[in-house]
């Protein structure tokens, strides 16, 4: 009887996960193509790869990731990840921390994150980013912030702002990324989005 117990609490388990099963995929930085699976609420892996060959070359990175919550206003990611040309030109590797808080009924929203990261050329490199939020409607925020990590491969301290649209489950972010030089010429428009289905 206790097997039969322990083998009942199993499956239940087992497909208590299933059901929570999610897979994404999406848009980083107009750049890279994202998809993952996470199997339940808190681990998963995420696979990136570029868009369009630069320099005669493909990038690829993966890596897992594991979510957490504080409590009902504070959640966050951690995640390490390895990345390379198919060619072997380059490599890099690194983690990444990502913190997330709401306040007075999420109508403001803090998101910090903070990445070590390796490049087999540029050497270490510690991102940061720290962006706020303002949702003044159900689906739809504005949000503003700074940033170091690299959009692209190279680290530049940057300005970003934008908006992000929310539906169900998909959300849409275009964003404008411009130097804290401010030097104009090198500004840069970016369409994140992320499709999540669950199953």
């Amino acid at each position: 009887m206790k097997s039969l117990k322990s083998l009942i609490f199993s499956l239940t388990l087992v497909a208590g996960n299933a059901l929570a099963s999610v897979a994404f995929v999406g848009v980083e930085n107009s750049k890279y193509a994202i998809a993952g699976f996470r199997p339940g609420e808190n681990v998963g892996v995420a696979l990136m790869h570029s868009l369009w060959i630069q320099d005669a070359s493909q990038y690829v990175r993966l890596g897992p990731f594991y979510r957490f919550r504080i409590n009902d206003n504070v959640s966050g990611q951690y995640s390490v990840f390895y990345g390379t040309t198919y060619e072997r030109s380059y490599y890099d590797y690194g983690a990444d921390l990502y913190l997330n808080a709401l306040f007075f009924n999420r109508l403001i929203e803090l998101d910090g994150r903070f990445r070590p990261q390796y490049d087999s050329d540029l050497k270490f490199n510690y991102g940061y980013e720290f962006v706020g939020k303002i949702s003044g409607w159900k689906e739809i925020a504005v949000f503003g912030g700074i940033k170091n990590i690299p959009e692209y491969r190279k680290s530049e301290d940057r300005f970003l702002a934008g908006m992000s649209f929310s539906v169900k489950n998909l959300s849409v972010s275009p964003e404008i990324s411009i130097p804290t030089n401010l030097k104009t010429q090198y500004t840069r428009i970016h369409v994140n989005f992320l499709y999540e289905l669950s199953f």
